[in-house]
């Protein structure tokens, strides 16, 4: 009962002096595979291994990755079910499954799986696994078992077989110590000892630390020492004996006890506090069912949950203090947002939303001692407070609100404006940032109780900011920064060649190092250059995460401090900088209020915004705890993954075709919330690349040499650290680049060029004799061949000089028949061409005659007939009057058999005609046909158009290029719609180098071209009964187009209308021998 009560009163001595304990807690929403934590264990590289219900998980800070049985695949884990892990000496992780045990290797890419055929274990229910001396140690609910790893032997520890293992803890020196429900025993060296049996009855948890033994009943805790003799004792919070418990030490040597929530005892054994899952607070345990806790390298705290994830703490995650709104605590917030701050006599005053709340933040936790209510003055927002002569004056939505030295509202000024701000002027006198739209800058002084409206006609925008120096007032507002001077006369408008500066401003702010700077809306940080009298952007704005900027604050060791729509950001002046604290940092909400900003006496920096406030001390959220130790797990070359073995060594040796390397490294953190980032450089003096948090690099191509890649993280404050790794390695040159390589084919390329030029010395030696030898017969023999050549020669020449006389005679004679042969030549191939023109012209004009005699024929049968047939008719009885209407018709007849003789005659005429041709204007001749048409255009009401390019020369008859215009011309009138009131006829003519192109284009009643397709240019052909006709136009149109050199064709379409294309060659392309001469 003594110590209960000992323990109460360390409870409140102490609670101040532990810091604020805020978890992290990670879920099935983060990636953990299930929300039952069942162990933890870390591996020799940091990562945490996390055992679930559902899956054993690796986890560098950042990435799950997730192990589950494939039932398909033998090299999987047992079971995805793991109730423990250890990790042995050769960094293999050991799971303890539902079915047996598993282990994967240290290369993490295979299980091996073992399972206990003739023990009678319970692995559905183990509580616990350790590896110590070779061996595997399973505690179980129905006693502990022993798997021998070399042997792959099973055994059960004799005395424990039926009895609840809660832990298993392992010494140095291989002995296991072991809680259940039996109490503490001791296994060493195949001997069970049971230790202080009297006392130790049933045990839930152990942990062996570096001097101590801690262990625990659902009741109390116990602190022995190495020989088990117990030192201290200490009652904790009663908990039910279904309640599973786990014991670790941090690094600062705190005792964490987990149970139905935790408790936290320090290194003197004096209680600290407990913490327990609270649904207000989203920093505090996830579950009061706690599983196992374990610390990590780093000094994080790890506390697992039966269904509720796992929970995370850091003491560096635990730098910034928050104070939200909560309207079921009485020590939170009134309201959320948070407009202004004032720090008098160690509290700090919180300007809200008709309220101030008066805090003490000197320890943790922070209380809240008052709250000022502003309500009935309806204040509305609370922006800037400041104690003058001893009492406090408060800048609202309502004006100005004085109070007493008991903080009691005693007076109430310029109710009819907000005031976001002032600032002090000399002596006691404010100057009032209001929103009068007529004078926005207005001075009170607090001893007169004076007003009085500034006229600064240049100032029409809401004013939000001010510094105040010797001779000169900077102003911030709507529309950027203004200078004054000491009167309030302004001297300059700061807006930029292109008025690049005309954006709002938050603060201005002159630090440590005598530069100005201005925080904006959405533009960033802007630095004052005095040299020229101008604002320029700060040089790392695009690093910033948020370009609007509410306050700016500087602590003791120069870096700045600004708040943001992003979180907080911090400058590092010295590393030239730039650091993110986010909501993850446990920061009131990434969005901050303008003038929300204050620096405390002791360094302290407090910020507010839309959900509460957050402060800190800055030296200890840059210089967090950082356990993270950059490492390399994994190279590839060429794509092939190489062992550990050959790349950790001192010399990495490539071959030359081996120049692609992949570098997977990691520097695991578990209390980063941004997650760390990488840089490299290839050789040492080469500046870094970033990567971001991209933790592979890939090089290619490389080229041969020695090359030392230098690899370097952030810690988990965001700040690069200096340690970095290296990682040397070379790529063999290829023997041709090699010296002694070239030097032997130099070597070899002497001697194979001397060994042959001894061998073709040789060779030619060998040659020559046999030449001499060759020469020696053969000159012989030609001397011989001499001899009787000569007489031959003698001979022949004798016979050459016959042959002389003979061939001159034959070449004159060969002469006289080539030229005989040649003058035969020429008369047969004129004649043959002669007859060949003769025979073409015949075949037409037999085809023409025959079609001719045809058609005659036809055409001359019909009046024949009439003829005929009317003389039969006519007697001497019949009545006068009928002999005179036959012999008219017998008349009419013979006028058109006549008249069809002419036409004939004309045609026959027409084409025996070979006139020669003279030099015609195609305009001049269209146009003197076109006039003796005009009447019938006119009174066939048909419009005219005419295309004429240019006066084009033709040779040609006149008489027949007349009569092909008037046909055409003609027949286009003729043969005009009756029933349309747009006739027109329209002509074109054009040319080209060569030739000149006519074409008549009319909308008359057209010819259908189906039937009359192969029968235009014929004789008597008519296409249309509208109107009487020969059907000789065409015909004889055609005859002299091609009398002429010409090509004539014809398009038309039934109701739509005809078009006729004809093409003369220009004058200067006839043969002159057809122009009529001069």
């Amino acid at each position: 009962m003594y110590k209960l009560f000992v323990s109460s009163v360390f409870l409140f001595l102490h609670f101040g002096l532990f810091a604020q304990v805020k978890f992290n807690q990670i879920s099935v929403n983060d990636g953990l595979s299930q929300s039952a934590v069942h162990d933890f264990a870390q591996d020799k590289y940091g990562y945490m291994w996390i055992a679930t219900r559902d899956g054993i998980n690796r986890f560098d800070g950042e990435n799950f990755e997730i192990f589950r049985n494939k039932k398909s695949d033998p090299n999987t884990i047992a079971n995805s079910c793991g109730w423990s892990l250890a990790i042995d000496e050769k960094d293999r992780v050991w799971v303890a499954t539902p079915v047996g045990i598993s282990y994967l290797n240290a290369e993490r890419t295979q299980f091996f799986n073992f399972y206990p055929d003739n023990l009678n274990q319970d692995f559905v229910k183990t509580e616990e696994i350790a590896v110590s001396d070779g061996k595997v140690f399973i505690g179980t609910h129905r006693g502990v078992f022993v798997f021998h790893i070399n042997s792959k032997k099973w055994e059960v520890i004799d005395g424990l077989e039926d009895v609840r293992t809660y832990s298993l803890e392992s010494f140095d020196d291989g002995a296991i110590l072991i809680s259940s429900n039996k109490g503490l025993s001791l296994y060493k060296e195949g001997k069970l000892d049971d230790i202080n049996p009297s006392r130790f009855d049933f045990i839930k948890a152990s942990f062996i630390g570096n001097k101590y033994i801690y262990t625990a009943d659902e009741s109390y805790l116990y602190k022995l020492d190495r020989n088990f003799v117990v030192l201290d004792s200490m009652a904790l919070a009663q908990k039910l004996k279904t309640i599973r418990m786990d014991i670790v030490v941090d690094h600062q040597e705190r005792i964490w006890v987990t149970g139905q929530g935790v408790e936290i005892i320090d290194r003197n054994f004096n209680y600290l506090k407990r913490i327990q899952h609270d649904d207000f607070d989203p920093g505090s345990l996830s579950s009061n069912s706690l599983t196992k806790a374990t610390v990590s390298r780093d000094g994080t705290v790890w506390i697992g949950t039966n269904g509720f994830g796992l929970n995370r703490y850091h003491n560096s995650l635990s730098d910034i203090n928050t104070i939200l709104h909560n309207p079921y605590n009485p020590n939170a917030l009134s309201s959320p947002y948070v407009s202004g701050f004032h720090y008098k006599d160690s509290l700090l005053y919180i300007g809200l939303m008709n309220i101030i709340d008066v805090y003490d933040i000197s320890d943790y936790p922070y209380k809240k001692l008052r709250s000022i209510d502003l309500s009935d003055e309806n204040a509305g927002r609370i922006y800037k407070i400041e104690s003058i002569n001893g009492r406090m004056i408060a800048a609202t939505d309502r004006g100005l609100i004085g109070f007493d030295g008991n903080d009691n509202v005693n007076e109430r000024l310029l109710e009819d404006f907000y005031i976001v701000n002032f600032k002090r002027l000399e002596g006691d006198k404010l100057l009032l940032f209001t929103g009068d739209e007529n004078s926005r800058l207005k001075t009170y002084d607090c001893n007169t109780g004076e007003f009085e409206n500034l006229d600064v006609l240049s100032v029409t925008e809401q004013i939000l900011c001010g510094f105040i120096e010797d001779s000169i007032i900077w102003l911030g507002g709507d529309e950027g920064i203004i200078k004054f001077n000491k009167d309030l006369k302004v001297i300059k408008r700061y807006s930029g060649a292109k008025n690049e500066l005309v954006f709002q401003i938050k603060d201005i702010y002159r630090d440590s190092k005598g530069i100005l700077w201005l925080g904006t809306w959405s533009q960033g940080l802007y630095i004052y250059q005095e040299e020229n009298d101008t604002f320029t952007p700060f040089k790392l704005n695009e690093n910033l995460p948020n370009q609007t900027i509410y306050g700016i604050l500087e602590d003791e060791k120069n870096n700045l401090w600004f708040s943001s729509n992003n979180g907080i950001i911090a400058y590092l002046r010295s590393e030239e900088q730039i650091l993110h604290f986010s909501i993850d940092y446990g920061i009131q909400s990434n969005e901050f209020n303008t003038g929300s900003f204050l620096k405390l006496p002791d360094g302290r920096l407090v910020f507010g915004g839309v959900k509460g406030i957050s402060y800190f001390d800055p030296e200890e959220l840059i210089n967090g705890a950082d356990g993270s130790k950059l490492f390399i797990n994994k190279v590839l070359v060429n794509q092939q993954v190489v062992p550990d073995s050959v790349w950790g060594g001192e010399n990495f040796v490539l071959d030359s075709d081996q120049r692609n390397i992949s570098i997977q490294f990691n520097a695991i953190s578990f209390n980063s919330p941004s997650g760390l980032r990488y840089r490299y450089r290839l050789n040492e003096n080469d500046p870094y690349i970033n990567l971001g948090k991209n933790n592979e690099l890939v090089l290619s191509n490389l080229e041969s040499g020695d090359y030392t890649l230098y690899i370097n993280s952030t810690g988990a404050n965001g700040v690069w650290k200096e340690e970095e790794i290296s990682f040397p390695f070379t790529i063999k040159s290829p023997l041709i680049q090699k010296l002694w390589f070239q030097l032997l084919l130099v070597a070899i390329l002497i001697i194979l060029i001397v060994v042959y030029s001894k061998y073709r010395n040789f060779r030619l030696k060998e040659r020559a004799r046999s030449l001499e030898e060759a020469i020696k017969k053969r000159t012989k023999k030609i001397n011989e061949q001499n001899i009787a050549i000569v007489a031959k020669n003698e001979e022949m020449e004798a016979q050459s000089e016959l042959l002389s006389a003979q061939n001159k005679e034959l070449n004159e004679q060969r002469k006289e028949l080539l030229e005989l042969k040649r003058t035969l030549e020429d008369r047969v191939r004129e004649r043959t061409d002669d007859l060949n023109k003769k025979n073409v012209a015949l075949q037409r004009q037999n085809i023409q005659m025959e079609q001719f005699s045809y058609i005659s024929s036809h055409n001359l049968k019909g009046p024949i007939a009439s003829i005929q047939g009317l003389l039969t008719l006519l007697n001497s009885e019949q009545p006068l009057k009928d002999q005179e209407e036959i012999i008219s018709r017998i008349r009419q007849s013979i006028d058109k058999l006549n008249s069809i003789v002419t036409d004939l005659t004309k045609i026959i005429d027409l084409k025996e005609d070979k006139q020669q041709f003279d030099v015609l204007s195609v305009e001049d001749t269209l146009k003197n046909v076109l006039n003796d048409l005009q009447g019938r255009l006119e009174n066939n009401n048909i419009s005219l158009k005419l295309n004429i390019e240019e006066d084009y020369k033709i040779a040609g008859v006149r008489a027949y290029l007349q009569s092909i215009f008037y046909n055409i011309i003609y027949n286009s009138i003729k043969y005009k719609k009756s029933d349309r009131h747009d006739n027109q006829i329209q002509i074109y003519i054009t040319g080209d180098s060569d030739t000149v192109k006519l074409k008549f284009v009319d909308n008359g009643i057209g010819i259908d071209m189906r039937y009359a397709k192969d029968k235009l240019f014929r004789l008597f052909q008519r296409f249309n009964d509208v109107h009487e006709g020969k059907g000789i136009g065409l015909y004889m149109t055609k005859v002299q187009v091609e009398a002429m050199n010409g090509e004539i064709s014809l398009k038309s379409k039934l109701d739509v209308g005809t078009e006729i294309q004809i093409v003369f060659p220009l004058y200067k392309k006839v043969k002159k021998d057809t122009l009529k001469s001069n």
